[in-house]
Parts: structure tokens; C-alpha cells; sequence
């Protein structure tokens, strides 16, 4: 018995016994049950941090890939007779729910497991449909990644912007110093129609071992120098 089928209480196993008295199952129907997961709500229960997508449940890929190469294997055509999957599952040592075999054994009668002929182009075209399920689900994977990846980068970026942030006492104060010193140091002056000091800075800056655009030096002399019109 596996620690899911362990774990679970009876009441909340009872999906298995509705699924025995269908006609039939879907592969991944059969390969849910055969985990004790309800296909219905495969995810109920499962860290979704972990699991993004139903591949990444543990044994899930598989046992899928065994029983679609069966079900080619053997001209299961459509959904796979319960019966048919217990016998399969129980001679390829597949661990099944004990209450989903109790279960099958009462509500189907008749049927018999058959060994037919195998036709490779049938199990050529369930192997490229297998395949593009599994691209499919790898790009929704890759999907949900690049978003997540999107997300960290622009709440990265507000953090960026709100300790960019001056509260305006001290951006007044700030303006105030950088006006003080391009006037004194750098012969600053505001109303001159070509400005030398805003290079002057940025290369006072470089020879400091850091880098600053000059555009961005005459933009802070700007405002320091409206700062410095106003009237008092």
C-alpha cells in the first residue's frame, strides 16, 4: 500500500469506488487511479510550488508511457476496461489501491485480458501524440517560469524606485549642496548659454571611479538652480 493510499481516510477514497463502476477509463484516468489520486482534482492535496504541471506528480509520466504502449499493445481501443488494467497492472507489478481492485472485481463482469497483435504505426502515432503532450505541458512550464521571472524583476525594479526615493527635506538639502558647489568649485552659472560645468562634474566624478551621464549632471544643476531662484 503507498503512504497516499495510507494517508488517505476511507471517506475521501470514495471516488475510487465511483470510478470501478464505469465502463471504462482514459489512460490518464487509469494511471490517476492506480495513484490514488482523483482525476477530477488531480491536484487536491499536492504542494503546487513542486508539482506545476500533472508530469511532475511522482511515477505519473511512467506508468502513462507503460499503459499507452499497452493499450496500442493490445487494440485497446478507446477508454481501458478496468478489469483489463487491474490484470495489466498486476503483471507488470504496478502498485494499485487495494479498495480500486476490491472494487473492480465486484461491479465488472465478463471481459478477458487479450494479448493482440501490435501495430507499429499505431504505436508510432501514440508515441508523437505522447510527445506533444509532454512539449505542451513543458512549455506551459516554461510559461509559468518566465512569468514568475517577470514579476521578480519589476517588484526588483519598485524597490529600486522606492529607495531611489528622497523625502523632500532632504532632496531640498541635496539640490542646495550640489548648487553650492558647482557655483564655488566649478563657476557655475545658471544663465550662461553654453554650460562647461556640467562636463567638468561628470569628469570629477570618473576621475572618483565612478560613472554618471552628463545629461544627468546638467538635469540636477537645473534643479538646483530653479531651487535657488525662488523667492525666499
Amino acid at each position: 500500500m503507498s503512504k497516499r493510499t495510507q494517508n488517505k481516510s476511507q471517506k475521501s477514497m470514495e471516488f475510487l469506488d465511483l470510478y470501478a463502476s464505469l465502463d471504462g477509463w482514459t489512460e490518464k484516468e487509469a494511471v490517476l487511479l492506480s495513484l490514488c489520486i482523483d482525476p477530477r482534482n488531480p491536484f487536491e492535496g499536492l504542494d503546487q510550488k513542486k508539482i506545476f504541471n500533472i508530469n511532475d506528480i511522482p511515477l505519473y509520466k511512467n506508468r502513462l508511457f507503460m499503459l499507452m504502449r499497452a493499450v496500442v499493445a493490445f487494440g485497446w481501443d478507446g477508454y481501458v476496461l478496468p478489469k483489463d488494467f487491474i490484470v495489466w497492472a498486476e503483471l507488470k507489478k504496478i502498485s494499485v489501491p487495494e479498495r480500486l481492485k476490491i472494487a473492480v472485481n465486484k461491479t465488472q463482469t465478463g471481459g478477458s485480458f487479450v494479448f493482440r497483435q501490435q501495430n507499429e504505426n499505431a504505436i508510432e502515432i501514440k508515441e508523437k501524440s505522447y510527445l506533444e503532450e509532454i512539449q505542451l505541458e513543458e512549455n506551459a512550464r516554461e510559461l509559468a517560469e518566465y512569468r514568475e521571472r517577470k514579476w521578480q524583476e519589476i517588484r526588483e525594479k519598485q524597490l529600486e524606485i522606492e529607495a531611489e526615493k528622497v523625502n523632500p527635506k532632504a532632496r531640498t538639502s541635496l539640490l542646495k549642496m550640489i548648487f553650492g558647489m558647482a557655483i564655488d568649485k566649478y563657476r557655475y552659472q545658471s544663465n550662461a548659454k553654453i554650460c562647461h560645468s556640467a562636463s567638468k562634474i561628470q569628469s570629477a566624478v570618473e576621475r572618483a571611479g565612478m560613472e554618471i551621464d552628463v545629461d544627468t549632471v546638467r538635469n540636477w544643476l537645473r534643479e538646483s538652480a530653479e531651487l535657488a531662484a525662488e523667492p525666499k
